[in-house]
Parts: structure tokens; C-alpha cells; sequence
């Protein structure tokens, strides 16, 4: 999700449901859209680089060092990122304990596990971090 909230959202077709946890399946699958037309991990390879534009992206997750590490897999690892994506995702994890935040000082977050509203949970928090640090 850009910081102007315009968004990329893709569901792949190459991932096999039967090999699913529990967990991963009453969390994750269940959130999926399910009107949404599946598309290849080349295709979404594409169409990353494309949606964030002409210069390097800066990108932050919550708990993001696995969805960084499928990220550098989509694209056969870290030397073979296009030129627009950087090397690492920011943590914003990090960032609420370096603050001293606790969760009570973060937005509700209700649909957690749907990529789409977990990115758009993550630009609140990145702008209240933002803020925080802004503060004397």
C-alpha cells in the first residue's frame, strides 16, 4: 500500500490449500477473496515492481521477516530484486518497542490475516510512529 493508500493485492494460483495448516487455513485462506482472479507467481513478479514505480520503495510490515524472506523468493533472492524494491523491508515491530509503545497505543486492527487490511493497519501505524517521532 502506497502513502497515497493506493493499493496492490494479488492471490497466487501456485499455492496447494491441501498442504495448509489448521491455522494457516482458518486465518489466512478463509480471508482470501474468493471472487478474485488467481494469478501466476510470475505474473505478480511483474506486477510488484510496476505498482511501486520509478524509484526505490520503502517498505514496513509488522512481523515481517518471513513475508521479506517469500518476497526475496519470488524473485530467486536478493541479487535478483528489480532496481525499485530495497534489500530489506522496515520493521515496525521494531520501531513500536524502540518508541515504548504498547498495543493499547496502536489502531484496532479487526481483520487480521487479510493482506489488504493488514497493509492498510501497517500505513496507520507507520504514520503514528511518524507522528511519534516528530514529538519532542
Amino acid at each position: 500500500m502506497k502513502a497515497t493508500g493506493e493499493s496492490y493485492y494479488a492471490i497466487s494460483q501456485e499455492f496447494r490449500p491441501e498442504l495448509a495448516s489448521v491455522w494457516v487455513c482458518d486465518n489466512v485462506l478463509a480471508h482470501l477473496e474468493p471472487d478474485l482472479p488467481r494469478k501466476s507467481l510470475a505474473q505478480i513478479a511483474t506486477e510488484i515492481p510496476l505498482f511501486v514505480g520509478n524509484r526505490v520503495g520503502e517498505f514496513w510490515g509488522y512481523f515481517v521477516t518471513y513475508d521479506w524472506f517469500l518476497m526475496l523468493q519470488l524473485y530467486g533472492g536478493l541479487p535478483r530484486l528489480p532496481y525499485n524494491l530495497p534489500t530489506y523491508c522496515r520493521e515496525l515491530r521494531q520501531e513500536i518497542d524502540r518508541l515504548r509503545l504498547t498495543e493499547e497505543d496502536l489502531p484496532t486492527h479487526h481483520h487480521k490475516h487479510n493482506a489488504l487490511t493488514d497493509a492498510q493497519w501497517c500505513r496507520e501505524v507507520h504514520e503514528l510512529l511518524r507522528l511519534k517521532q516528530q514529538k519532542p
